[in-house]
């Protein structure tokens, strides 16, 4: 919609549609990496809040490790949600095991726990 009144979308815009993909898993995986890619388009940098939601999105595609692992490498500090997000799908999902969840606890101190967004 915006696109069309030729109006672009910011990070906080993005970061709500992936949000409301999220809640309820309302949202397929498809669309979540399609909003990504979106951004990228329209050379919005994505932040912490983003990347949150797509593992949000992610929890039910088991993918979230490699969105949290991608956020890394684009050079995004992670949030403590960010570390939250993952320990949670290291322990409730196949994708970990609870030594995944120590790893990332010990990575989590090591990286002064994140910050909050």
């Amino acid at each position: 919609q915006l696109r069309r009144e030729g109006k672009r979308p910011n990070v906080r815009t993005y970061n709500v549609a992936l949000n409301v993909l999220g809640d309820r898993g309302a949202g397929t995986l498809w669309e979540a990496v399609r909003l990504l890619m979106l951004m990228r388009e329209d050379e919005v940098e994505a932040n912490p809040t983003t990347y949150n939601s797509i593992m949000k999105v992610c929890e039910e595609y088991n993918q979230g490790m490699f969105f949290f692992a991608f956020m890394i490498r684009s050079g995004i500090r992670p949030s403590t949600d960010s570390f939250n997000s993952v320990l949670r799908l290291a322990v409730d999902t196949a994708e970990g095991d609870a030594e995944q969840a120590r790893e990332l606890m010990a990575e989590m101190e090591r990286r002064g726990g994140g910050g909050n967004e």
